[in-house]
């Protein structure tokens, strides 16, 4: 499993926010940290043909940016 976690891309570890269950809260609220969300954004997206996608700095604004495929000529611009 290390050797796994060693060869992630920064985009790969990035794209972990998208899975089922997933959350950075340490506690859960009737509000956030239960891990659902971001993979139900993701696939509905993509059920209509679009695409998402997050890039993050070190020590910077982490932006995520949705895109429909037809209309885009390259990477999403990214949104705060």
């Amino acid at each position: 499993m290390a050797e796994q976690v060693e060869r992630l891309t920064d985009e790969s570890i990035l794209l972990l926010n998208f899975l089922q269950g997933i959350s950075t809260r340490d506690a859960v609220s009737n509000l956030s940290g239960r891990g659902v969300g971001m993979d139900v954004v993701k696939s509905n997206v993509e059920r209509i043909g679009g695409i998402v996608d997050v890039h993050s700095t070190a020590g910077s604004v982490s932006r995520a940016g949705i895109a429909d495929r037809q209309n885009c000529r390259g990477p999403p611009t990214p949104t705060t």
